[in-house]
């Protein structure tokens, strides 16, 4: 769920309200309409007392059918241990993420509309900048709307299969809240906070803060930023930048 450099997807949702894109990392349980088209472009800078990472990425999504949304992201980070008597940088490529999201039940017919997605996680990256096994995520995505006001709810796990139990430090589970706010045509505001929950001993459990904006520059151009403050389990601190198309 999160390696040395986690640069985050998140699929774009076609709400009343502006669009849960990145730098959001909590998702939204709407999915993309068969042929509307979605490019992030998103850049992260992050700092604890051990390391100063960075990357970008890029992801596109499409709307495969009317019930099942694709999506695949590929980056580049950057990773220097600070705390090293030596200099000790890497950089290169980021691990390829493969995913797919489909809509369970509507808000027509419950109080929250649900999705469920699933990334598949393949090990391209550089040495020392991603998880090096092959992982998969499943995640229960739930979505309220009170007017300009919109809920995200996520619950999942990440799973290493067996053949990279040399790397089941990557398992983990997730928990996220994020609460949007639309305050005006052009511009929404957000907060959320997120939790990994290590599946193994000696690991404390992390949780993170995050709060930000976005905002539409014109039709189907929306940028947006953030920061990121570690609040238990970790001192980690970001900055995220987000620039999306959708077509």
């Amino acid at each position: 769920m999160k390696p040395s450099i986690r640069i985050g997807i998140v699929t774009l949702a076609g709400m009343g309200t502006l669009r849960a894109a990145y730098p959001l990392v909590v998702d939204d349980a709407a999915i993309h309409p068969p042929g509307e088209r979605e490019i992030d472009v998103t850049v992260d800078v992050r700092r604890d007392p051990a390391t100063h990472a960075a990357g970008n990425s890029f992801s596109f999504t499409t709307g495969i059918c009317s019930r099942i949304e694709g999506s695949v992201g590929l980056g580049f980070g950057w990773q220097r241990e600070r705390d090293s008597a030596t200099p000790n940088e890497r950089e290169g490529l980021l691990d390829l993420s493969l995913g797919l999201k489909t809509p369970l039940v509507d808000s027509s017919r419950c109080p929250f509309a649900l999705s469920l997605s699933s990334t598949a996680t393949l090990p391209t990256a550089s040495h020392g900048l991603g998880v090096g096994a092959t992982n998969f995520n499943f995640l229960l995505i739930a979505t309220r709307e009170w007017g300009r006001v919109s809920f995200d709810g996520n619950a999942g796990f990440n799973w290493v299969p067996e053949s990279g139990r040399d790397n089941k430090s990557e398992e983990a589970g997730f928990f996220g809240a994020a609460l949007r706010w639309q305050t005006t045509e052009k511009w929404m505001l957000f907060v959320e906070t997120y939790m990994l929950l290590p599946d193994h001993d000696g690991a404390d459990l992390q949780s993170f803060l995050r709060c930000g904006c976005q905002a539409e520059v014109t039709r189907g151009v929306y940028i947006g930023g953030a920061f990121e403050a570690g609040c238990k389990g970790t001192e980690e601190a970001a900055i995220s930048l987000g620039l999306t198309l959708i077509f």
